[in-house]
């Protein structure tokens, strides 16, 4: 059905190209064609992670460890309804699969596709929470846990909320992010930020003036960003090259030297001169001998996307 409205609206744009105003053709036609080619790939996949949706217009993936809860709502007016399944993560966030949308029966009878749809994903994140909870609280690892979605991640935090949590060997790590105070019309421009680091419950880390969204981030990290831990100053900064011993991202004050370097095929925590952590592909970082500067620094080297600059400048933009 999304197909054949995407293929009407770019025949629309065609037919108008000839006789009517070129620039609103042309906005039909572009967008009539880019339903059509989306729309046959569009839709969700489940699987022992997590929920992957694939809509026309956006994608995300939600895993299973965010999941509160899943319903079925109800979308529509006075002649038609349709149910779809909405799912509510764990920060109260509602996201809408609308591409699993399907119409209502006579006398509001709900769909049976849907209802078995939204069942699905309840057990399996059921599944996956069981697992977790067998396999034990520790880790020794680095376990990442999104609490909103990526749109609202990569905007700017307008009000102090709490946007992130890690499961680590140290404890749990939660990352709060809200309005930072910049210094200069660029910083301003760029959407600053005061991201503050949570360990065990504790208050341990604050970055000032850190820019969120993939060129932000890059953008604070190259001139460097002010940080606390502990209330000890410390500067983060990234800096990228064509010779891999060039890369690096440091975080460097009194008594803190915590540096993410690219040898061999990967990246590497060193800490005071010493491998700390090494990062394995799937399996992620393995922080066993790491302190809790050094976890702090991998959870937000994660969440800052710095691992750019230690990616070859030549491939990474492609």
């Amino acid at each position: 059905m999304i197909s054949v409205l995407g293929l009407g609206t770019a025949l629309v744009g065609l037919a108008g190209m000839g006789a009517g105003d070129r620039f609103l053709s042309g906005i039909l036609l572009a967008a009539g064609g880019w339903v059509v080619l989306t729309a046959p790939f569009a839709g969700v996949r489940v699987d022992g992670r997590g929920l992957r949706y694939r809509g026309v217009a956006r994608r995300d993936f939600l895993p299973w460890s965010e999941v509160a809860s899943v319903e079925t709502g109800s979308l529509g007016g006075r002649l038609w309804n349709a149910n779809v399944p909405v799912v509510t993560t764990r920060g109260g966030t509602e996201m809408t699969l609308l591409m699993l949308a399907g119409y209502e029966g006579w006398g509001g009878r709900p769909n049976a596709r849907v209802r078995e749809q939204a069942g699905t994903m309840t057990r399996r994140a059921a599944l996956a929470r069981e697992d977790a909870r067998a396999a034990g609280a520790t880790t020794a690892g680095l376990t990442l846990h999104r609490l909103v979605m990526r749109d609202q991640w990569n905007r700017y935090a307008a009000r102090e909320a709490v946007y992130a949590r890690a499961d680590t060997p140290r404890g749990e790590v939660t990352l709060t992010r809200g309005p930072g105070v910049g210094r200069d019309p660029e910083e301003i421009a760029n959407g600053a930020e005061r991201w503050t680091l949570d360990l065990r419950g504790e208050t341990r880390m604050v970055l000032f003036r850190i820019c969120a969204g993939g060129y932000g981030s890059r953008w604070s990290l190259g001139r460097g960003v002010d940080g606390e831990f502990d209330g000890v100053p410390f500067r983060y900064s990234g800096r990228s090259a064509l010779r891999p011993s060039r890369r690096a991202v440091v975080l460097e004050g009194d008594g803190i030297d915590v540096r993410f370097v690219h040898r061999g095929f990967g990246q590497v925590l060193v800490e005071g001169g010493e491998r700390a952590a090494l990062y394995g592909g799937l399996r992620g970082w393995d922080l066993t001998d790491a302190s809790d500067p050094a976890v702090l620094a991998a959870c937000v080297h994660e969440w800052a996307g710095a691992g750019h600059f230690l990616r070859t400048p030549v491939f990474r933009e492609l």
